[in-house]
């Protein structure tokens, strides 16, 4: 394809607008009412010419709009196809009216968070003291407690008068926050800061700074006010409002969520409309395809710049879905304006960060740590370090940013001394890793473990690249401290053998009577250590992407009575059951590990309310069950 100047993109412009010029002359207003009235469905403003209609009104500025808008000629000749996008005539600005946002009135609420992951802080005091990076050189403000916009470019569309905009309100009492409006701000502000991870930029809904004063934006960060009616100012149904690449600028502040149109301030609904909005402020346009403006995903992936509400992984595309209409690449645009994060982990066995163990209570053989970490970078590596004393299981868990709102999906590796040799991999299909897993470790000494942001699948229909697997995670393994012992079933001690008639040192010829023959010793009773319990060693939930079900991952353990896992095949049967009758009761019979004494069970994937995990028995040859030690039953909810 023979490549255009930017120039001749802009003569070219300027000619198919002076032939449209006179092909159809501008209808003048006044002469002709339904000319000056706006495209379907948008409100009129003097200013704001409506997608076909923004071209005529840019005529000769193309090239000076595309500049502002921190695109090309030909990339804005392609975004004012977009039904959303206007232009204003008195700022040469663009705009994203997202109307494509606004959730149905009639709109299911998403489902409740079910994937794995640390939970969310507890403290509802802190919902208006939240911050991802204090300190960080830009922020991004979300304010949820009210907002009066005077003197910006927004003031325009209301003739000048202040707008004001009310607090984030679910129960219709303005006045107060509620626990659960904390709560909600609380699961808000996380999904966004996840969006936003990879980047070295403050996430905060602390409207003052250090000092107690309001906090300033200008040159250094955005808002986003979340709360009211689309209908109060702007005229039509719309999850949001921004003006298009202007971060940090005040004179375009701020960014407009409205709870009142995304089903009365759902939070899965309001982070990503804040994401999506802040995303027009720093440079992006919407992802669609060949059908819709806003592309709505695929399985359970969807571009957080197209309409991410229904997908639990919502992530930045550059387009690489099948039919993408928009191949803008949203990592890249970002990092224009927000510096991407330091990699405060080592990409190399060599440059791994060392693990320092503390003593597990009350079991002083095994050490563990927990650790955090970010992948901010496609392709990033993150490698850490821990000694074994000894042989014996590691158990590793990874927890990432819970519910439906992580923007990271992970690969877990494990090395052995040498950083090279791989012990074990996983990498859980078609759900986020999550653990906890086992790994044998032969011998004493060090060891790796390395996370990476992956994909699922590539195909751009079914799948996703590592693209935009970026977001932040915790870390925490727990390994021997001393080489573990293998305890093998003592055999009963069989009865003495009848000593033979000692010959009599007499020379006398007469025999000496043969000793009556010493009785067979009683059988020991069995060692304390041959007493077989079963516990549950950890519990996890899990959430399947692709088929969008929840289950159950239990590992249960073999333990002799000192509570050391008993390296030998048990055998164990447990039924799963449903309290309330959902699914028919499924009864299995398995063995533990004889490598590390565990077996991981996962329920029936038509995880219910309510699904009862029931032992029925365990044995083990030279070991008693001891059915008082065991767990019996254990109920699972969601």
């Amino acid at each position: 394809m023979a490549r255009v100047s930017l120039r001749a993109l802009c003569v070219l412009a300027a000619c198919l607008l002076a032939t449209r010029a006179v092909a159809r002359p501008l209808a003048d207003p006044a002469a002709d009412p339904a000319a000056a009235a706006p495209a379907a469905g948008k409100p009129h403003f003097d200013h704001i010419a409506w997608n076909d209609a923004a071209l005529d009104a840019i005529g000769p500025n193309m090239a000076a709009v595309a500049r502002g808008a921190g695109v090309d000629v030909a990339e804005l000749a392609h975004l004012l196809n977009d039904h959303d996008i206007g232009y204003d005539k008195l700022t040469k600005k663009l705009i994203f009216a997202c109307e494509g946002l606004a959730v149905p009135e009639d709109a299911a609420l998403p489902p409740p968070a079910a994937m794995p992951g640390a939970n969310d802080p507890t403290d509802l005091t802190m919902a208006f003291k939240l911050h991802s990076r204090p300190g960080a050189a830009r922020i991004l403000l979300l304010d949820f407690t009210g907002y009066t916009a005077t003197g910006t470019a927004w003031n325009s569309m209301t003739n000048g008068s202040a707008i004001v905009t009310p607090a984030y309100d679910i129960d219709g009492d303005a006045t107060t926050f509620s626990d659960q409006e904390r709560a909600n701000i609380i699961a808000i502000w996380r999904a966004v800061a996840e969006d936003y991870a990879a980047w070295n930029v403050d996430v905060t809904t602390e409207e003052t700074d250090a000092a107690g004063a309001p906090l300033v934006l200008t040159s250094k960060g955005s808002r986003a006010v979340i709360g009211g009616s689309s209908l109060d100012w702007y005229g039509q149904k719309s999850g949001g409002v921004a003006y298009v690449n202007t971060f940090a600028s005040a004179y375009y502040e701020p960014a407009y969520i409205f709870p009142a149109q995304l089903a009365n301030g759902a939070p899965k609904y309001v982070a990503e409309a804040t994401s999506h909005e802040l995303g027009h402020r720093l440079g992006l346009s919407h992802d669609g395809d060949a059908t819709n403006g806003y592309y709505a995903g695929h399985a359970n992936w969807a571009p957080i710049m197209g309409n991410s509400y229904g997908k639990p992984v919502s992530q930045w595309s550059k387009g690489e879905y099948a039919g993408a209409t928009q191949l803008q690449d949203d990592i890249a645009i970002i990092s224009t304006k927000l510096t991407r994060r330091t990699d405060a982990n080592g990409n190399t066995s060599t440059t791994a960060t060392p693990l320092t163990a503390v003593p597990v209570a009350p079991n002083p053989d095994r050490l563990t740590n927990t650790t955090y970490g970010n992948i901010e970078r496609t392709g990033d590596i993150d490698f850490f370090s821990f000694t074994a004393g000894g042989n014996g299981p590691a158990v590793i868990t990874v927890a990432l940013t819970p519910g439906d709102r992580a923007d990271v999906d992970m690969r877990l590796d494990v090395f052995g001394a040498d950083g090279a040799t791989l012990l074990a991999t996983f990498d859980t299909a078609a759900g986020l890793l999550s653990g906890p897993f086992t790994v044998d470790l032969p011998a004493a000494g060090t060891y790796f473990a390395s996370l990476t942001g992956v994909g699922d699948g590539a195909d751009g229909v079914t799948g996703y690249t590592n693209y935009a697997s970026l977001g932040e995670y915790s870390l925490t393994i727990e390994w021997p401290a001393v080489p573990t012992a293998v305890v093998h079933p003592q055999p009963s001690p069989s009865p003495s053998p009848s000593p033979s008639p000692s010959p009599s040192p007499s020379p006398s010829p007469i025999p000496s009577p043969s000793p009556s023959p010493s009785p067979s010793p009683s059988p020991s009773p069995q060692p304390l250590a041959n007493m077989l319990s079963v516990v549950v060693a950890s519990s996890q939930q899990v959430f399947n992407r692709k088929t969008g079900t929840t289950y159950f991952k239990v590992t249960l353990a073999a333990r002799d009575a000192s509570g050391a896992n008993i390296l030998a095949a048990a055998t164990v049967s447990v039924t799963w059951s449903s309290t309330s009758g959902a699914f028919a009761a499924k009864a299995l019979t398995t063995r533990t590990s004889a490598t590390t004494g565990t077996i991981v069970l996962s329920s029936p994937v038509a995880l219910t309310p309510a699904t009862r995990l029931t032992l029925t028995s365990a044995a083990l040859a030279g070991y008693t069950w001891d059915s008082a030690a065991s767990f019996g039953t254990v109920d699972y909810t969601f």
